[in-house]
């Protein structure tokens, strides 16, 4: 089985934001960041590619192995774009193996998620205008464990 996706978005900001909305900035400056910036969490791109295979096993049941990659370009992370909450592309590499009994009823897996242990930003909150502050949420590590699964 191979699985691939490839999505695309015009992120572009339409109209302007109506004056009594705005303080403290001209509306010519207002138009400008805008231009230049992030939908929250809209990144241009992403694309994901993944390829896996069933092994028969006769007697045993099966054995499923797993390989996924997504790659997702950059955004922003709040409705403000602030810069230091930017998210940067990044890239993260999953896998699986999986072994079902001959009864189609009990698995067990191994399986892995961020392989390559890729640091990349999830979301956040910039408070570094009034308290200097900005808090920034990392997304998970390299994980990795065993499943036991049965179905009732």
């Amino acid at each position: 089985q191979i699985d691939t996706a490839i999505e695309s978005l015009d992120r572009e900001f339409e109209g302007r934001i109506p004056t009594q909305t705005v303080h403290r900035v001209s509306a010519e400056v207002l138009d400008q960041l805008l231009s230049e910036a992030r939908l929250p969490n809209t990144p241009a791109y992403t694309l994901s590619f993944g390829v896996g295979y069933l092994f028969p096993l006769r007697d045993l049941g099966a054995l499923r192995l797993r390989v996924d990659w997504t790659h997702v370009g950059r955004s922003g992370s709040d409705a403000t774009d602030s810069r230091i909450l930017r998210k940067g592309k990044h890239g993260e590499l999953a896998a699986s193996c999986a072994w079902t009994l001959s009864d189609g009823k009990t698995e067990l897996a191994l399986f892995g998620e961020n392989l390559l242990n890729r640091a990349y930003l999830v979301d956040g909150s910039d408070f570094a205008d009034s308290f200097g502050h900005a808090t920034r949420f990392q997304g998970a590590p390299r994980t990795y464990g065993i499943e036991l699964r049965r179905q009732f």
